[in-house]
């Protein structure tokens, strides 16, 4: 299966690219029926960046990235 991945506006918080976006989840991959996945497609970055909803809303992806990764980073 094709996986289909959508730039965000969103911008990794370790490496500052944007994110990238594709429906489903690690199992059910472009299946809108398990939400959305956001995560950094940069090879180059520190970690493996990614958030997951059970809902199909970017921003509360998002906002799973910003608790998981920035809880511990200077701002």
């Amino acid at each position: 299966m094709n996986e289909t991945i959508f730039q965000s506006e969103y911008k990794c918080p370790l490496c500052g690219v944007n994110l990238v976006w594709q429906y489903g989840n690690v199992f059910h991959i472009n299946d809108p029926k398990f939400g959305l996945t956001l995560f950094c497609n940069n090879s180059l970055c520190e970690c493996e960046i990614f958030g997951h909803t059970d809902n199909q809303k970017i921003a509360d992806a998002f906002e799973i990235i910003e608790g998981k990764y920035t809880a511990h980073m200077d701002k």
